[in-house]
């Protein structure tokens, strides 16, 4: 239910299918609708996106956000 949840929230953020993440810099949203949520950073030019990979359903989403918005993840 919360990674339904969290769908529905993505569709107001320019959400885009995207490749699941094969690495790159892992980090969480602190702010707005997918606060809480971890994915992989990725830039496009001037723009700031996170991909986050749902497991269970074997796909991936881009969604824009603000880079104050996200903080990096420090394994260990």
């Amino acid at each position: 239910d919360e990674e339904i949840a969290r769908l529905r929230a993505a569709a107001e953020l320019k959400a885009e299918p995207h490749a699941p993440p094969s690495g790159g810099e892992r980090v969480r949203i602190i702010a707005g609708p997918l606060a809480g949520s971890e994915g992989v950073l990725e830039r496009r030019g001037e723009e700031c996106r996170v991909v986050l990979a749902y497991a269970p359903m074997r796909r991936a989403i881009s969604v824009e956000v603000n880079q104050a918005a996200i903080e990096l993840v420090v394994e260990g």
